[in-house]
């Protein structure tokens, strides 16, 4: 293994709490705030350790 591909969007992480939602619709529901936090404290500190260890690294954004 010479790379990791990270999908930097979830509902889950970044959506309304508790709002039910067709995919279509997910991208209304999207907040900045927890999707950075969840950047800030687990993608970019996984990305810079894969590195670290020699690996290549492809962060997809959000569609």
């Amino acid at each position: 293994m010479n790379f990791i591909r990270l999908l930097l969007w979830t509902p889950t992480l970044s959506n309304t709490p508790g709002c039910i939602f067709k995919y279509h619709e997910a991208i209304q529901l999207f907040q900045r705030n927890p999707f950075q936090k969840v950047l800030d404290e687990v993608f970019v500190p996984m990305a810079e350790y894969a590195i670290s260890k020699g690996l290549y690294v492809v962060m997809r954004p959000p569609a």
